[in-house]
């Protein structure tokens, strides 16, 4: 009862570890190719001059939609009702809100292919659409004429940073829990040694143990990481656009992996240790 009590406890407390590791790999694993994501969900607005007819509203739609800086199927034209939400709460009567959103400008929003968002690239492209005949003026966020890839590499290296001292204290506090495990079993193991037996004969006995161990501390762990993001996305739903699953069973892969093969390792070498 008590070795199964301290098995179970052992296979928790190695959960906790690879839990804290698993999140902070995923965390990295999110920030390749941010910056790409954070691009297609950057849009800019072309304002059209006051006054001019449809049929000029609806060429100007035609060719920014044609351009081969515009991503195909983002351009979007706002609408009378999209218009209506600036409008004044106190105009009088339904009439003077429909004549206030029809001298409104028409205004389109569209993505822009990721060779076009740069400093450089945004300033040559906003001079070609204020030229053309019709349009007003092209805005965009600030943000996007920065080097935001500068950021993200920062910000990518930071996290690495981080899983990397992870994983140096998980093998630390693993290390501890093989110790802790192989002295529980130290009596016997010095008895089949001193039979004969050889360091790989004693740890063909605890192999299954120990792939079990880590499995089901990598299953554990990554069952508490799967939870922790359905709670995100439940509590905070914008976040569900910017996680991706494929990644959390890339997750799934490495802790799977990782946890056995960890584990076999720590506990062969103190094995080796004690009978020497």
């Amino acid at each position: 009862m008590t070795a199964n009590r301290s098995f179970f406890l052992h296979v928790l407390n190695y959960a906790w570890i690879l839990f804290i590791l698993g999140m902070a790999l995923l965390l990295w694993l999110h920030t390749l190719k941010l910056e790409d994501r954070i691009l297609e969900r950057a849009p800019v607005a072309v304002e059209c001059e006051a006054g001019i007819s449809a049929s000029r509203v609806a060429e100007i739609d035609k060719w920014i939609s044609e351009l081969p800086e515009t991503v195909a199927g983002s351009l979007q034209r706002i609408g009378a009702e999209e218009l209506r939400q600036v409008l004044p709460d106190e105009l009088p009567t339904d009439s003077a809100v429909a004549e206030a959103a029809a001298a409104l400008n028409a205004i389109f929003v569209f993505r822009l292919t990721k060779p076009t968002y740069s400093k450089q690239g945004l300033e040559t492209f906003k001079q070609k659409v204020e030229a053309h005949d019709g349009i007003r003026q092209l805005s965009y966020q600030n943000e996007l004429t920065e080097d935001i890839g500068q950021s993200i590499a920062r910000l990518r290296s930071a996290l690495l940073l981080i899983v990397l001292l992870l994983v140096g204290v998980g093998i630390l506090i693993t290390s501890y829990l093989a110790q802790v495990f192989v002295d529980s079993r130290s009596a016997v193991i010095l008895n089949w040694h001193a039979l004969g037996a050889s360091p790989e004969q004693i740890l063909k006995n605890y192999r299954r143990r120990l792939l079990f161990l880590g499995v089901s501390s990598a299953l554990i762990a990554a069952s508490l990481v799967g939870s922790l993001l359905v709670l995100l996305g439940y509590f905070l739903p914008w976040t569900q656009s910017w996680i991706e699953t494929a990644k959390f069973f890339w997750l799934l892969f490495v802790l799977i992996i990782f946890g056995p093969t960890l584990q076999y390792v720590l506990v062969n070498n103190k094995i080796r240790r004690l009978i020497q």
